[in-house]
């Protein structure tokens, strides 16, 4: 990953440099770190390290970038960052990611060290005869034998480091393969939240189960007490749920990742089955289900996981050359073109009249690679158009609101999150360098997991 010292140039974004002095001047909590929250608190964004770490190393600010690894680094365990009392598997990808990151700046053997340390650590707690686990209770020392994809993200990173860390893409590669046979086992290639790899009486129990899963439990950042009865419940064959973002399309990129760097047929083959899959029962007149329940049946549709697909599509153009999927990715875009509302914004869902900042960041990046890949002018111009809008709409004395409405409707207090404003650079890094946009460091930098 390559920073603005390291020959790009800056960017004459007034906003940019608005952003980036919030970020290190306002945003920073009493533990030297970037805050969750605004105004600053004890909470911190070390699980999204690399949610802006890259973009303030983009645009010169390394002694910044330093310093949040330096502090970083007081938090993690052997290696590897916690949340709460448990190592997330799916979650190492920020950490690993944003260490490599400056690692390829700055190869220095501290950070070298860190990382074979997480890697060590990941396969001694985390590793289970190929499969990634969701997660490691510190407390308990245990874990259960379940599988989230959420956790592709953190395979796709993997593979990125084993050119420096060879180790990394073993641990990948093994647990793509058992995912493999896992889906040929049971002919299911949308991956549910929670995949059963040691019994089969768990998996076939969730596929008729109509109790969910509790959220909290889905997501587990619950401490104490309750930890515990976390950690037990994910074991259970709660009913069968898939979601589209981040679950399965993080897992579909590691899937092409994987091929590009082995040409392995049975890694593209898990993608074309999956889009199979996806076609049948999430995909519908350029609309993507955000989910399925148990009986396969779509949810709600929602922007924030409609454009991962189209980034899908245009992840196999360039590294396959492979087209197929392009018209589903145009369609997509055109949905979301017919409901783009009159101060130029994308709503959060398909009829509602609020935008959210981190979309519309992803929206202004998608736009510029649908120009490159596509040769079209038209998509510069809707990201442009779209850049502006956020500026008018989201800008205020604080940095940019998490949430925009319609007509001027606004919450009694506008809501700043540090990680979106830090996200939004990435929105001025593409159309600064629209036509650079298809470079592997670009491209990199630029990708929304």
């Amino acid at each position: 990953m390559k920073s603005q010292a390291s020959g790009q140039s800056a960017s004459n974004r007034k906003e940019v440099e608005f952003i980036t002095g919030k970020i290190r001047d306002e945003y920073v909590n009493a533990a030297g770190l970037l805050s969750g929250h605004f105004p600053p608190d004890g909470t911190h964004l070390l699980n999204d390290l690399n949610d802006y770490l890259p973009f303030l190393s983009w645009y010169g600010h390394d002694d910044f970038v330093r310093q949040q690894l330096s502090v970083a680094t007081e938090y993690a365990i052997d290696g590897l960052m916690p949340v709460g009392n448990r190592i997330l598997s799916w979650r190492q990808d920020e950490w690993l990611g944003a260490l490599w990151g400056q690692f390829e700046a700055d190869p220095t053997s501290e950070l070298a060290s860190l990382i074979e340390l997480g890697l060590k650590t990941l396969d001694a707690k985390l590793n289970d005869r190929g499969i990634i686990k969701a997660f490691h209770n510190l407390e308990t020392n245990a874990s259960p034998a379940v599988f989230d994809p959420r956790t592709g993200a953190l395979l796709e990173t993997l593979l990125d480091i084993s050119n420096n860390f060879p180790q990394a893409q073993e641990i990948a590669l093994d647990c793509l393969d058992k995912l493999v046979e896992w889906s040929q086992t049971y002919q299911q290639w949308l991956i549910p939240n929670f995949v059963f790899y040691t019994s089969s009486a768990k998996t076939k129990i969730s596929k008729f189960n109509p109790f969910k899963m509790p959220q909290k439990v889905l997501y587990p950042y619950i401490d104490g007490v309750r930890s515990s009865l976390g950690d037990m419940l994910v074991g259970l064959p709660f009913g069968r749920q898939i979601k589209l973002a981040k679950q399965n399309s993080n897992l579909v990129h590691s899937f092409i990742r994987a091929y590009e760097r082995t040409g392995r047929v049975e890694y593209w083959d898990f993608v074309s089955r999956w889009f199979g899959d996806f076609t049948k029962f999430m995909y519908r007149d350029g609309q993507c289900f955000s989910g399925l329940n148990n009986r396969f049946k779509g949810q709600v549709v929602k922007l924030s996981h409609n454009h991962p697909v189209v980034e899908i599509c245009l992840e196999i153009v360039r590294i396959t050359g492979n087209t197929s999927y392009l018209a589903m990715g145009e369609r997509i875009v055109e949905y979301w073109l017919s409901k783009r509302m009159t101060n130029g914004l994308f709503p959060a869902f398909g009829d509602v009249t609020y935008a959210f900042l981190d979309d519309q960041t992803d929206l202004v990046v998608l736009f510029v690679k649908l120009y490159r890949v596509l040769a079209s002018q038209k998509y510069l111009d809707y990201a442009n158009t779209l850049y502006k809008a956020i500026i008018v709409n989201f800008m205020c004395a604080d940095g940019l609101a998490r949430y925009s409405y319609l007509n001027g409707k606004k919450f009694q207090k506008r809501i700043v999150t540090p990680k979106y404003n830090a996200l939004f650079l990435k929105a001025s890094i593409a159309l600064d360098h629209a036509d650079q946009i298809l470079e592997d460091h670009i491209w990199a930098i630029l990708r929304d997991r």
